[in-house]
């Protein structure tokens, strides 16, 4: 099988605008794990089996699997993953922040939902703009990404939304983001 595709679909995930969440309920093993990894927000099923076990496969996760889980989670974490090519229980990948929420197996479809209806209420100008730093974070200095964070944060000082933010807040409503 040709899998040049793949690793475009992964920079595509990370790389839209959007904010991305994944829910996770059955089997996500090696490629299906390293395709959740460039989702912003991952939900999973209590009894996912949810890991990468290339290393007992005469292999090794290289899908982005060495990388972002790393990124993710920590080299220390990333190695014992990788390495052991053993499934992250559920209540570990929680607790190592590899994953945002654990839910029965029947509810990761409308947490899912929930969490990405939530996110559409929010500035979709500065979640674009939070999106790209964050995931850009660890690739400048401390100096350059924080020049990069006052910069872009300048520009939306002058957009609708901002202001519609602002007057929401002091009127005590939602705001209505147009994304402009």
């Amino acid at each position: 099988v040709e899998w040049e595709w793949f690793p475009k679909l992964l920079e595509t995930i990370e790389t839209v605008r959007q904010p991305v969440v994944a829910g996770i309920k059955g089997a996500a093993p090696a490629g299906a794990f390293e395709l959740t990894l460039p989702c912003d927000i991952r939900i999973l099923g209590s009894e996912a089996s949810y890991g990468v076990l290339e290393v007992k496969l005469g292999t090794f996760p290289h899908g982005g699997g060495t990388q972002r889980l790393a990124r993710l989670v920590g080299l220390s974490k990333a190695k014992e993953i990788v390495l052991t090519g053993e499934f992250v229980a559920p209540e570990e990948a929680l607790e190592c922040g590899l994953v945002h929420e654990v839910c029965e197996p029947g509810a990761v479809d409308e947490r899912a939902k929930a969490f990405a209806d939530d996110l559409t209420e929010n500035a979709p100008l500065g979640m674009e703009r939070a999106k790209r730093l964050l995931n850009g974070a660890f690739d400048v200095p401390l100096e350059q990404g924080l020049a990069l964070e006052e910069s872009l944060g300048r520009e939306l000082d002058d957009t609708r939304d901002y202001r519609e933010g602002i007057e929401a807040r002091l009127e005590g409503r939602e705001p209505t983001f147009e994304g402009h």
